[in-house]
């Protein structure tokens, strides 16, 4: 039985939230190979792909997954099977027909099997470059990250120009989070074969998971300047792009004049994220779970263009008091004066402070660090004092409120 907490490497007791990751995870690293040059590499990749497929759909289901974990737990181990090298025991076998052997084996599924067959060979024959990289592949499947680093080595000591083992080492140090001895097994095998395209898009996938996405966005960019038909480099680059964008955006909770959510902080940042949308959008029609991001990324900046109003209501009150006052004892010029002043001067106001949601973090940020303005000072107060400079100046307050608060909106 397929054991799909093994695929993605996590414990069978995590939660669903852990689950999920996991699988993002495993589709992110997965995804770049299944472009490559290397058939071999190529296979796995879409086997594996397909079992991430197939993981997402049995674990991510709360009933399903109960069910597959009490399977999982009743399952016995696979029984090993005989030898197939020719019908000749594993024992009288070369060492390149024990690595064929071993190579059939984990290809199935078969680990414990391929390691003992690879461990023949490097018995058999201690200099086998191939034997020492099966082995290594086996322990890596396995879990035993270290070990396969050193029989990586031993391969590699045999084969230094092995792009595809350097390559290989390097998972191992990416699987360890050691990103830098990744970084450095991916620029060698770059280096040896520049037309392997795989190669250096994981350079950009080491840097998405180190979260410099920037640099993953302009590792990927290079590969697609060199092939640019890449659609596995393309979703990594857009999915980077619109997290990227993502990331920048604040969590504002409730209680500070707008509802609760994500908000940019400036127009600038609107306009980038707006400009990475469209970006995206230009590589083709994106999956469902980049539309998904997308989705959510036009939500936030919905959130961050809708005006909210950001002045004092009390001074709205007053204004419309001393309107309906002088309609109820004024009258002729008197009258329309009112009207005019208190009326008209509280509907400049009101316009006068309604700021987009992301100028309105904009100016929390700015009280948070000490710059406060006059149209902020306006949007949170409302003294006494104030109330009695509107009923002399509003029009004044109306005016010198939308010259403060564009300069928020523009920023």
């Amino acid at each position: 039985m397929t054991n799909y907490y093994q695929i993605l490497a996590i414990e069978a007791t995590v939660d669903a939230a852990a689950v999920k990751a996991a699988i993002m995870r495993q589709l992110r690293t997965w995804s770049g190979r299944t472009s490559s040059h290397s058939l071999e590499r190529r296979q796995e990749a879409e086997k594996m792909m397909k079992l991430i497929a197939e993981a997402e759909a049995v674990l991510s289901d709360s009933d399903r997954r109960k069910n597959y974990d009490r399977e999982l737990t009743s399952s016995p181990a696979p029984a090993a099977s005989p030898s197939s090298s020719g019908g000749r025991p594993a024992s009288t076998s070369s060492a390149g027909e024990l690595v064929a052997e071993g190579r059939q084996r984990a290809s199935e599924g078969r680990y414990e099997e391929a390691l003992e067959l690879a461990t023949r060979a490097t018995e058999l024959q201690g200099d086998h470059a191939e034997a020492w990289a099966l082995l290594a592949a086996v322990h890596h499947h396995l879990g035993e990250k270290q070990q396969a680093i050193f029989e990586y080595g031993r391969a590699l000591r045999q084969a230094p120009d092995n792009a595809a083992w350097h390559f290989e080492v390097g998972l191992v140090h990416e699987a360890l989070t050691e990103y830098d001895r990744a970084i450095e097994h991916y620029q060698t095998a770059a280096r040896i074969d520049p037309q392997e395209t795989v190669y250096r898009a994981e350079i950009g996938l080491v840097y998405y998971l180190k979260d410099d996405l920037a640099e993953a966005v302009s590792i990927w960019e290079d590969c697609l300047r060199t092939d640019p038909n890449n659609k596995s480099v393309k979703d990594l680059m857009c999915d980077a792009l619109i997290q990227q964008e993502l990331a920048g955006f604040w969590d504002i909770p409730a209680g500070t004049g707008i509802p609760a959510g994500y908000y940019a902080a400036s127009r600038s940042q609107v306009d980038s994220a707006k400009a990475a949308i469209a970006k995206v959008r230009q590589q083709g029609s994106p999956g469902p779970r980049l539309g998904e991001s997308i989705a959510r990324l036009e939500s936030f900046l919905a959130a961050s263009e809708t005006m909210y109003f950001q002045g004092s209501k009390r001074i709205l009150i007053a204004a419309a008091a001393m309107s309906v006052l002088g309609w109820m004892w004024a009258g002729g010029f008197t009258h329309l004066t009112y009207q005019l002043w208190y009326l008209g001067g509280g509907l400049l106001y009101f316009f006068a402070s309604r700021l987009p949601g992301y100028a309105v973090v904009a100016s929390r940020l700015q009280q948070q660090a000490g710059k406060t303005s006059l149209g902020v000072h306006l949007a949170d107060s409302g003294s006494g004092c104030l109330l009695s400079l509107a009923f002399v100046a509003l029009p004044v307050i109306a005016i010198i409120t939308y010259v403060r608060n564009q300069k928020l909106i523009r920023s």
